[in-house]
């Protein structure tokens, strides 16, 4: 996207519960009696560890990109999103947007859960409604 207005990510420190479950559970197969099957399995969560580095929230003029996953991007222009929502879910806030063809989509980035804590969520948050509303014909809510 062009004319990129601000870019959310998810930080290390967001991160990080992913190395910390890998290495409690790659470990604890290690010690036991599966130590190369729990090293592969540490090895696989540090993979994960990076991948979750792409994912990011892009806001522009023409709409959001997001990109969650290996599978590439989405993109949705801000005339076609119907509804911005704190999505929330065991204690974790995601932001989805609501379009008029029906579809619901989880945003990578922001996130704010009691793993992935973000003290500026309900700030992201705010700003994406506020460049939806400003940028489209959205009703004020």
């Amino acid at each position: 996207m062009n004319n990129t207005i601000v870019t959310y990510r998810l930080s290390p420190r967001q991160r990080l519960y992913v190395i910390g479950a890998g290495a409690l559970i790659g470990f604890s197969q290690a010690i036991g009696d599966n130590f190369e099957f729990g090293i592969v399995l540490f090895g696989l969560f540090v993979v994960a560890y990076f991948a979750q580095a792409r994912f990011r929230t892009e806001l522009s003029a023409d709409g959001i990109e997001s990109t969650g996953s290996i599978l590439g991007s989405k993109r949705v222009e801000w005339a076609s999103i119907t509804e911005v929502e704190d999505a929330r879910m065991l204690g974790t806030h995601t932001v989805r947007l609501h379009t008029r063809d029906g579809q619901k989509i989880r945003l990578p980035a922001p996130i704010d859960g009691p793993l992935t804590r973000d003290d500026d969520f309900g700030l992201k948050l705010e700003r994406i409604r506020a460049e939806w509303q400003k940028r489209s014909t959205a009703p004020t809510a």
